[in-house]
């Protein structure tokens, strides 16, 4: 896993705190037979959404592209919502009524390991990540129950107020 302060500039500035240009994210990340990595990334598909039931959190899963292929190609852009190689948890806004994406799942193929040259003893190599925005989430989770620790569920009051 790796953590830090991740920055990416997609052209441009959204009106409100939802989307950061700078933000926090933790990452799973997963190398290894193609097996391995699309169970990895469908394992924390299905912890996000346990974490978000738990929480009374009201998110969706989607299929989802990367807004800086948009420049480059459009056919990355369809070939990752058609393969769905990535994939989106969202949460839902209800001040604007909207989703905003917190989280991604990520099945990279041999993308990465391919750029770098990585092989595994097994035969070809494959990765995948999955990545959480805890700015996103946090400002969901607020933008659902509001700012007082009171009106937390008790779930998530724990794990904040520790």
């Amino acid at each position: 896993t790796a953590i830090g302060h991740c920055s990416r500039n997609e052209g441009f500035i959204d009106d409100d705190l939802t989307r950061l240009q700078s933000f926090l994210m933790r990452e799973i990340i997963f190398v290894g037979d193609e097996l391995y990595v699309k169970k990895g990334c469908h394992d924390t598909v299905i912890h996000a959404q346990d974490f978000a039931e738990a929480h009374g959190l009201k998110v969706r899963i989607c299929s989802a592209s990367d807004p800086f292929f948009a420049s480059t190609s459009g056919e990355k852009n369809t070939y990752q919502s058609v393969a769905r190689t990535k994939l989106e948890l969202q949460i839902y806004l209800p001040y604007a009524d909207r989703w905003r994406s917190c989280m991604s799942f990520n099945h990279n193929e041999q993308t990465l390991v391919g750029a770098f040259n990585i092989t595994a003893p097994q035969g070809a190599a494959y990765s995948g990540c999955t990545g959480y925005g805890y700015d996103r989430l946090a400002f969901g989770i607020l933008a659902q129950y509001g700012p007082k620790l009171d009106k937390l569920p008790e779930s998530l009051s724990a794990l904040i107020c520790l």
